[in-house]
């Protein structure tokens, strides 16, 4: 398989491309959900701390907050104390969450900027990859996917140039 630009030139700028819309027509999975969180073989902890991430990146868990506490998170994913205790500590280790002893465990200041620069960083291996490797079995060109990714941008209320 040649190798995949990894950026897109059209006119000579730089655009953003958000394929996630594509990527859910690929694999039906939900816009924005992370393929290997949500594969069947992640470990339950990553798809806790990957919820917890969602929540800090979407801002309904705000910096500074106090996360829910292990037994919240175990009900809520129906899984064991222990699990949802490791998917907490994968957070802390990430700098995402700090512990307050006796207290529990809180937003970190600059985590939605830290999730945020992780995902980028993520996005052409789990997003943009598949999605061109898609579109190249298709005989799409690089200028029909740049327009299925407007058409999807402006479907969904964006503002991407």
């Amino acid at each position: 398989m040649p190798s995949l630009p990894t950026k897109l030139r059209i006119d000579g700028q730089h655009i953003s491309v958000y394929v996630a819309y594509m990527v859910n027509q690929l694999t039906n999975q939900p816009i924005g959900t992370d393929m290997a969180a949500s594969s069947p073989q992640a470990p339950i902890f990553v798809v806790v701390a990957k919820s917890l991430e969602d929540d800090i990146l979407h801002g309904s868990l705000d910096e500074g907050a106090q996360a829910p506490s292990t037994n919240e998170l175990s009900a809520f994913h129906h899984i064991n104390p222990a699990t949802a205790l490791r998917g907490l500590n994968h957070l802390v280790d990430a700098g995402i969450l700090h512990k307050k002893r006796g207290v529990g465990m809180f937003v970190s200041p600059g985590a939605r900027d830290a999730i945020r620069a992780s995902r980028r960083a993520e996005f052409g291996r789990n997003f943009v990859l598949p999605a061109v490797a898609e579109a190249q079995a298709l005989g799409l060109t690089i200028d029909e996917v740049v327009d299925e990714v407007r058409a999807a941008d402006t479907a969904t209320g964006g503002d991407s140039a």
